[in-house]
């Protein structure tokens, strides 16, 4: 049955590839294309933002920094090459960011354009088609804009209404049922809260009520949330959710939730902190840096992760199947010790992890504050809830999570560095 819990978008265009490259009789250049066009789509965007940055005004030698470090950083190039859902979703993030800069820059006029309002449509579309939190970053992000851009409302409403319009009503809805698509459950947003009841229950099951557990255990499986709770993972507790609970269960399971933090306040905390500390841990956590190097056969992915025999029938294994080639495996193997050794670098090795990232982001945000730069606060608050995503996820600092800000840092590098060297150019634009 297909699901979007991963995202279906990319099920659909890996598939279509995998399939060119199996009529071809050749599945690596099925594949090679999926990848060549994920890279010219990383590559155009970023090529496009730093003009951007520069016909607003940047100074070149910003750009260029940042074009350098997209270049050198193996978090660039290697994520760009990922075949990963996350991969997608920045992508599709840094277009996103992309377009919103523009209209704020022109103040809503760039709506007017109709080649710009079908572009935005599309992209706003596909970013959210790439990952499914990615609506609720453009729900808000588009209340923010008709705030700030109030005067140009009918054009905003426009751009943001109809791409949603798109995904919700005719991506999944319409499409999805023809399908036969699985949407995710709503267990999805829930993993704190999960947690949370987890470890109260693992410390003072003994001292709960009969009422507390039975609404505990109209929506988790009660009996194995001691032994399931892991504090960097929701998963386990996660995948016991009861997919029939009704909203009835569900507010009484909240009224435990928030009647268990009242007694035991101290749990929930230690909770939310061992799922999120690593997010917003400022020195460099992973050692080495964490990348995806391996190359499985069947056989062996089927030891590493035990769903592959149930999902994936052998069949398809021989017959679309691609392999590296032995002729270059010295190449890859230098490339990958090239890459390691750079990840030890100064600066360089705390952008594989999300705690620096967040940090330098959220220093440049804060640059722009001191400088009273609003307007450029309004146009990356996308980035924001980037970071409050992160924080709700059910993975503590799970560096795809933050793989979108990680490849808008040099731009927002970039610019918050510039508005700071030119405040006089901001005021006379105002």
């Amino acid at each position: 049955v297909f699901t979007n819990d991963h995202p279906f978008l990319q099920t659909l265009i890996l598939g279509m590839f995998i399939d060119l490259g199996h009529a071809l009789k050749w599945n690596e250049l099925g594949v090679s294309f999926y990848v060549f066009l994920q890279i010219v789509g990383f590559g155009a965007a970023i090529s496009l933002f730093l003009v951007s940055l520069e016909h607003f005004n940047t100074p070149r030698a910003l750009t260029r920094t940042a074009l350098v470090l997209y270049c050198l950083c193996p978090v660039f190039i290697i994520h760009g090459i990922l075949i990963a859902g996350d991969s997608l979703m920045a992508m599709f993030f840094l277009w996103f960011m992309l377009v919103v800069f523009w209209i704020y820059k022109t103040k809503g006029e760039i709506l007017h354009n109709r080649w710009f309002l079908a572009g935005f449509v599309l992209i706003t579309f596909l970013f959210c088609a790439s990952k499914n939190q990615c609506s609720y970053i453009v729900v808000l992000s588009g209340v923010l804009m008709l705030v700030v851009l109030r005067r140009k409302w009918k054009q905003v409403l426009i751009a943001f209404l109809l791409p949603l319009f798109i995904f919700e009503v005719l991506y999944m809805g319409l499409f999805f049922r023809l399908m036969h698509v699985n949407k995710v459950g709503s267990q999805e947003a829930l993993s704190i809260f999960f947690q949370q009841t987890a470890r109260t229950v693992k410390y003072h099951e003994d001292e709960l009520t009969e009422e507390e557990k039975e609404s505990i255990a109209a929506i988790l499986d009660l009996d194995q949330m001691s032994e399931n709770y892991d504090p960097d993972l929701a998963d386990p507790v996660k995948r016991t959710f009861n997919e029939k609970a009704g909203s009835a269960e569900m507010r009484r399971y909240f009224k435990t939730w928030f009647k268990m933090g009242l007694k035991y306040p101290g749990e929930y905390i230690q909770s939310l902190l061992d799922s999120t500390w690593e997010y917003y841990y400022p020195l460099k956590t992973q050692e080495p840096a964490k990348f995806y190097w391996k190359h499985f056969g069947y056989e062996e992915s089927m030891k590493e992760d035990g769903w592959v025999k149930d999902v994936v029938p052998r069949s398809f294994y021989e017959e679309r199947w691609f392999d590296q080639s032995p002729k270059t495996n010295d190449l890859r193997d230098g490339y990958r010790k090239l890459t390691l050794l750079v990840c030890e670098l100064p600066v360089l090795s705390g952008l594989a992890c999300p705690g620096p990232v967040m940090w330098i982001i959220l220093a440049m945000l804060f640059l722009m504050l001191v400088n009273k730069d609003y307007h450029s606060l309004a146009v990356f608050f996308p980035v924001l809830l980037i970071f409050a995503i992160c924080l709700l996820s059910p993975k503590n600092g799970n560096y795809r999570y933050m793989l979108p800000n990680s490849f808008i840092l040099p731009i927002v590098a970039a610019y918050a560095t510039g508005t700071l060297l030119r405040p006089t150019d901001r005021k006379r634009e105002r």
